[in-house]
């Protein structure tokens, strides 16, 4: 990624996070703690060396991004997401960009007790000679943790001689798959369906056990999202070339469905029914796309499949 002189960056401030009310969400006028957030992101080094780029796509000139760094004393996740088109650019003025759609998702999964990454700032980058440098800038909590999809790829046999990434002990991976299904019952439970719940999108913390960290996909829930949503689990792992065992996916369907029903067991032919319809999703999908995401969603160290 080639330098970026700081000073040239013009940011403006949308929202923060209410701190006075840790679990509630402001979407007034810009205050003094999102004044600050734009003075940090404003004169941030990209390239500098607290600075560690988690995602790079698109063009150098206004790239998608997703990087982690400390500021305002805390570590940090940023997302940036270009605005390409007037469109995109009108509905970030009108709050109805992918980052807003994020806070709102966010926000909603709070009283649920769903873990995800705080929002802390909403801020829009502008670019008035070119209109091409146009943006919105997220700033997260940073959650300790690998994702679930480099856990997966962990447990791969590909995987096993990298000393650096160990396996988890069988055991654990069913718990976590169990985890992973109550989570989604919980979601469910609250009449919502997460239609991007792919293992990219999940941080599996110490302290807080599975943690969405991009709740934009996040719609009403219906039969067809819901299996969509466990297929999302499925397709992205295919997709690497770390598939995941039929044990550990029928775990989590167990899991899940016992959560939603925890009076009576859950029937045997509900559980084929849900896992026919979701193997049908994800099969349709493979055959169609083949699955292979554009962008790695793994770090360098991990096998995969997709193109650089």
């Amino acid at each position: 990624m080639p330098a970026r002189a700081a000073q040239a960056r013009h940011i403006t401030a949308r929202r923060a996070h209410a701190q006075a009310h840790p679990h509630s969400y402001s979407d007034s006028l810009p205050n003094s703690n999102s004044n600050s957030w734009a003075e940090a992101i404003a004169t941030i080094d990209l390239d500098g060396p607290h600075v560690r780029t988690l995602k790079h796509d698109g063009p150098a000139h206004n790239p998608a991004l997703v990087l982690t760094t400390v500021l305002l004393n805390q570590r940090v996740v940023l997302k940036r997401e270009p605005l390409t088109s007037a469109l995109a650019r009108l509905r970030a003025r009108l709050g109805l960009s992918r980052a807003d759609r994020h806070w709102r998702a966010a926000a909603a999964l709070a009283p649920a007790n769903i873990p995800t990454a705080q929002c802390l700032a909403l801020l829009i980058e502008h670019a008035p000679a070119t209109k091409s440098g146009a943006a919105t800038w997220l700033v997260m909590a940073h959650v300790e943790g690998p994702t679930l999809l480099e856990l997966i790829a962990r447990t791969h046999s590909h995987a096993h001689a990298h000393a650096h990434a160990p396996t988890m002990p069988p055991r654990a991976q069913h718990q976590l798959a169990a985890d992973i299904g109550h989570t989604l019952a919980r979601l469910t439970a609250c009449g919502i369906a997460n239609r991007d719940a792919k293992p990219s999108n999940w941080i599996i913390s110490p302290t807080r056990g599975p943690t969405i960290i991009d709740p934009v996909g996040l719609r009403r829930a219906t039969n067809k999202r819901t299996v969509h949503m466990l297929a999302s689990l499925i397709i992205e792992p295919h997709g690497v070339g770390t598939p995941i065992r039929r044990t550990l996916l029928a775990r989590a369907l167990h899991a899940y469905l016992a959560a939603i029903d925890t009076t009576h067991p859950t029937p045997r032919h509900r559980f084929k029914r849900l896992w026919h319809r979701v193997a049908a999703h994800v099969a349709a999908h493979l055959a169609r796309t083949g699955g292979t995401p554009r962008v790695s969603p793994l770090p360098p160290t991990q096998p995969s499949t997709t193109s650089p």
